[in-house]
């Protein structure tokens, strides 16, 4: 990638709103090399907007963007990418770049480096008609990381990937020298590649943390239990009432939220099996299909319970 000069990107007072729904407000952050941001929050509160407006897609109602000379972004967004349906992936692809760098300044060339990624030769000459919907998300997202930029965003990197692509996502990401901007709901990717947050709080709050998806919620959970023991005792049932059924985990949601940490391990534990298994040297064709089945079943339950993990941890944070 291009070298990052001193000044990178800069977001001064920064105000987004559609109608009387807060997105931004009041916003202001000073991006540093080397930063790694992970953006985090309920669906609809705003994550993709914020992307926008980073990439000059969409204009802030107030504030500014002041970006460094030496900036040269890229995106993957959600809603993907057209591509010449008549054309070969491989020669797509290479309008892009013919080869990458990679470390100590190597060069990977541009069949190798989708290899590497779980595109193989035979689908790399085939054209781009023949591609199935997550194999063109995986084009989408390897031709945006062979653009070689030094300011990196991604909206739902994870979304479709197998796992062959989301270990080298993984390890590609940690070795990114330059700034990632990642929006994400899956917690275990965000905690291996960010190192600290913006969490979407909704309103327009945008928080920013400096740890762990996980310690977030742990820091937020203690701080309701401080405001909660600061409350008046005397409250008048009326309004107790009114309060808890806008918002208060009902006592079934409270059970599954206890439970769902242990299941989400449990299945990760059988997740860790069967890509030893896949990496074991079995070779036998029956195996290896089921094999794969499995895991994709368990990455989509894992997906599930994760996502509602998430959302119950939010609605208690807020009761």
């Amino acid at each position: 990638m291009d070298r990052l000069g001193g000044k990178i990107l800069e977001i001064n007072n920064l105000h987004k709103s559609f109608d009387q729904i807060k997105i931004v407000e009041d916003f202001s952050y000073m991006f540093r090399k080397g930063d790694k941001v992970g953006l985090v929050g309920r669906n609809g509160v705003g994550k993709s907007t914020f992307l926008e407006m980073l990439m000059e897609q969409l204009r802030p109602d107030q504030g500014r963007i002041v970006k460094g000379q030496t900036l040269k972004m890229a995106y993957l967004t959600q809603r993907g990418i057209e591509l010449d349906e008549a054309r070969r992936v491989i020669d797509i692809v290479k309008d892009v770049a013919e080869e990458v760098y990679g470390e100590e300044k190597h060069t990977i060339s541009a069949s190798r480096f989708l290899s590497m990624f779980g595109i193989p030769r035979e689908i790399q000459y085939n054209y781009a008609q023949y591609l199935s919907g997550g194999e063109k998300r995986k084009l989408h997202l390897l031709m945006t990381l062979m653009e070689q930029p030094n300011f990196l965003m991604l909206d739902e990197p994870t979304n479709d990937l197998d796992i062959q692509t989301l270990q080298a996502l993984e390890d590609f990401l940690e070795g990114y020298r330059g700034c990632l901007v990642v929006a994400s709901h899956d917690r275990f990717f965000l905690e291996r590649v960010a190192g600290h947050l913006f969490v979407f709080e909704g309103e327009g709050r945008i928080k920013d943390f400096y740890g762990t998806y996980t310690e977030y919620r742990k820091r937020a959970l203690e701080q309701k239990k401080q405001i909660q023991k600061q409350m008046p005792k005397a409250v008048a049932p009326e309004k107790v009432a009114r309060s808890d059924e806008r918002v208060k985990l009902t006592w079934k949601e409270q059970k599954e939220l206890e439970s769902l940490p242990a299941e989400i391990e449990a299945l990760e534990e059988q997740k860790r099996g069967l890509e030893e298994q896949l990496g074991s040297g079995e070779n036998h064709h029956e195996l290896l299909r089921k094999w794969s089945e499995e895991l994709g079943n368990l990455i989509a339950r894992i997906d599930e319970k994760t996502s509602r993990w998430m959302e119950l941890e939010e609605k208690e944070v807020k009761s």
